[in-house]
């Protein structure tokens, strides 16, 4: 039979230990690390392309704006029902002499069309290959790559849009967003915080 005393005894350490363990639970110890950043000329760029800034339909031109350092593009497109058309508007080039880098193209903002069948998409030339890749920009997430591009090389953008005949053409303006992901190595991008 145990005492009353060691029966005390032993709830005591016992919240003791509980009591112990829950201030152990609450300490926190930081480690001192840095990093340096030296930053870099980005070695891929964008440039318009030869179709930049001639003429579109009903007077309009093809719009296309590249960032001041050449790592952004916005364009600008006038298409109308069926398919059209709109080809090398844009490029990238990879303007390192000697290494390669691989090329992700991403839809990061859907179109905001109300009609179904409606799209628009980025058609990727690989100059150096000739193979074609196919970005929807109808479809969040939606990615095409790794693309290899070489020293040197470049990708040309064609953008086709399609409305079908019939509906009434959108009241205000189209927009869907896509990034351009380069990469030095061939393994999937991971997703900006």
């Amino acid at each position: 039979m145990v005492s009353k005393r060691r029966l005390l005894l032993l709830a005591s350490l016992a919240i003791v230990a509980v009591a112990a363990a829950g201030v152990s639970a609450s300490v926190f110890v930081f480690y001192p690390g840095d990093v340096t950043a030296q930053y870099t000329e980005p070695p891929v760029k964008v440039f318009p392309g030869s179709n930049a800034g001639q003429r579109d339909l009903n007077g309009a031109r093809i719009n296309v704006a590249i960032g001041a350092n050449q790592t952004s593009v916005s364009l600008a497109l006038h298409p109308t029902y069926q398919i059209t058309y709109y080809k090398n508007i844009t490029f990238v080039k990879n303007l390192d002499t000697t290494n390669s880098y691989y090329v992700w193209f991403k839809t990061s903002q859907p179109t905001n069309f109300t009609v179904t069948n409606a799209y628009l998409k980025l058609i990727i030339n690989d100059t150096s290959t000739g193979d074609i890749y196919v970005l929807d920009l109808t479809n969040s997430g939606d990615i095409v790559g790794p693309i290899t591009l070489n020293a040197g090389a470049n990708l040309t953008i064609d953008v086709q849009s399609y409305y079908p005949e019939g509906e009434a053409l959108p009241a205000g303006v189209i927009t869907a967003g896509f990034e351009i992901i380069i990469g030095t190595v061939n393994e999937q991008p991971p997703a900006p915080q």
